[in-house]
């Protein structure tokens, strides 16, 4: 303390002066209340955390019981010791540091045996993880909101690689684990650590193809009928996106059906004199007189509520039979108004309502596909006051990929008398009191079920449309009875007889009870090289496209179909 000389003038300004310079090491009075800054560390235990509480303590000038008791249940982190205070509280510091005892003991008890767990797992080096597993590294959803499945999610994952809905992500190291048990298997990420049933990524998948409308035989509601009507999963909000920052896939052309009962009938001759009556009555039709129609016109008020979009698909939502059936599509380049197998069987409705067809649905590109038959149902468009209801007469078909229900053709448009907007997406219709009714189209669903349809053609084999359209075109029995009414139909018809004709084109078609091998699927666990090809196994039943059902000559029946691409025929 050096002061100037006469800088003290009496005894009173010297006894300020040392005050002051020595005001720092003042004892200051500390509270109870403050005891409630004291707060439990992460990684600090119980015993650590109550001597520092009691060390705290010592320093507080104004003892009180009851303060005490909540600031030390306050700094507690979450646990059974504070479950027990918060259940019966404590009334003294000595009744909290009693009860404390046993879980202090079975806190010290619990680290002592995770630390002898922890030296007798194996070495490091087979123990690693491929990422540091951490329990808290996501938020999962609960249980209840996952769809209930009536199989295994191996079953379910074994489907969906076999329809080619996806693919496998990246195997990891051979030595990694991702999860904290290493006992069980993950087949969906191939690496030990979790159980397949558990894993959160394949449910998210699973979910994600449910609402896009795939996997529905795997689902316990759908067995019941109830179609469509399961609540969405939950998934976070999203703002309609913006002009500026949306990604739009890119377009590729859309295909055109021809086929069905439009045209003058399934058959070619029907076809012919169809056509024939227009080329003959070409002058007539000035003279038929239109029926009368109420006028429909569309105005930028319909356009309310339509993000602006260039070409976006017009997808709607119809009732069948007490069932609401989304994801259908309007298409007027189609001939045919088509209904896909799985929402057939869907609606609970048996295969022995189907009517059979002699035809075939022919594509842009001159692919064809199946018919198994047909029905005519009551279909309502629109609700309330535009409700309509028409019957339709649905082609119903089988294909592996296909993100639609039902595709609304010409027939049931023109029944329906509707007209179409797809600038505003939607469509009206005549009702019968006069009035016009309104049926606006789901954007959302619409570009989810355009941008399904692009990765499911990116995603799906290489080899699987080429081979089922080369067995399909070379195995039809009668393959004059298509309903191509290209132009190039002269140029095709002959291709498909020159196919027919040519004996060094051999058809690979099995029927029902044939013997054939097919290929081993999955990975050779043992390290050793999995034969080429095993069984014999039996034809159980012939799907279509190429399909076929297998079970073991014992009568069990293999979980997925197969492609005739990975079968042979067997002989004895």
């Amino acid at each position: 303390m050096n002061l100037p000389r006469n800088s003290i003038a009496s005894y009173t300004d010297f006894h300020k002066k040392l005050i002051h310079q020595f005001a720092g090491s003042k004892h200051v009075q500390v509270t109870a209340t403050s005891l409630f800054a004291t707060r439990q560390r992460h990684n600090e235990n119980l015993r650590e955390y109550l001597a520092k509480f009691n060390e705290a303590t010592i320093q507080v000038s104004n003892p009180n019981q009851e303060i005490y008791v909540a600031a030390v249940q306050n700094g507690m982190k979450a646990g059974h010791f504070n479950e027990s205070l918060a259940q019966k509280p404590a009334s003294t510091m000595q009744e909290v540091m009693k009860r404390a005892e046993c879980y202090i003991k079975g806190e010290e008890s619990n680290a002592e045996k995770r630390s002898r767990d922890s030296r007798e797992k194996p070495s490091s080096r087979s123990g690693r993880y491929h990422q540091p597993w951490r329990s808290n590294e996501r938020t999962y959803r609960t249980q209840e909101e996952y769809t209930q499945l009536h199989d295994s999610k191996v079953h379910v994952l074994d489907e969906i690689l076999s329809s080619g809905l996806t693919r496998l992500p990246p195997a990891p190291d051979s030595n990694a684990r991702m999860g904290p048990n290493e006992n069980v298997w993950c087949h969906y990420h191939r690496a030990k650590g979790h159980d397949t049933e558990k894993c959160y990524r394949l449910k998210d998948l699973i979910e994600k193809l449910i609402s896009s409308g795939h996997l529905r035989k795997f689902l316990e509601r759908a067995a019941k009928g109830d179609l469509n009507k399961r609540s969405p999963p939950r998934s976070p909000r999203r703002s309609p996106p913006r002009e500026d920052d949306e990604k739009k896939p890119k377009r590729i052309a859309v295909n055109t059906i021809a086929g069905g009962f439009a045209g003058g009938g399934e058959s070619r001759a029907a076809r012919k004199r169809y056509l024939k009556r227009i080329i003959q009555e070409t002058n007539v039709v000035a003279h038929i007189s239109s029926p009368r129609t109420p006028e429909i016109s569309f105005s930028p008020s319909d356009g309310e509520g339509v993000f602006p979009h260039d070409d976006d698909p017009l997808v709607i939502q119809v009732q069948i039979i007490n069932c609401d059936v989304k994801r259908v599509l309007i298409d007027s380049g189609s001939s045919a108004d088509i209904m896909y197998w799985e929402a057939f069987k869907a609606m609970q409705l048996a295969g022995e309502q189907l009517q059979p067809y002699n035809g075939t649905l022919v594509g842009f590109g001159g692919e064809q596909v199946e018919v198994m038959g047909h029905v005519t149902l009551l279909t309502t468009f629109g609700e309330k006051e535009s409700a309509k209801t028409i019957k339709v007469r649905y082609l119903v078909v089988k294909t592996a990929f296909t993100s639609y229900n039902i595709i609304i053709g010409r027939p049931a448009f023109n029944t329906l008398g509707a007209v179409m907007s797809t600038l505003y997406l939607s469509i009206k219709y005549p009702l019968d009191d006069g009035r016009i009714g309104t049926v606006r189209g789901d954007q959302t669903q619409g570009r989810q079920c355009y941008e399904l349809s692009l990765w499911l053609k990116r995603n799906q084999a290489p080899t699987d449309q080429p081979i089922i359209s080369r067995v399909n075109m070379i195995s039809r029995a009668n393959m004059g009875e298509t309903s191509d009414l290209d132009p190039r139909k002269e140029f095709q018809d002959r291709r498909r007889a020159s196919r027919k004709c040519n004996t060094r084109v051999m058809a690979r078609e099995s029927r029902e009870g044939d013997l054939v091998l097919k290929r081993p699927m999955g990975r050779n666990k043992g390290g050793k090289l999995a034969p080429n090809w095993e069984g014999p196994y039996r034809i159980q039943e012939a799907l279509g496209g190429g399909a076929y059902g297998l079970e073991t000559l014992k009568g069990e029946t293999l979980p997925r179909a197969w492609n005739v691409v990975n079968l042979r025929f067997y002989y004895s």
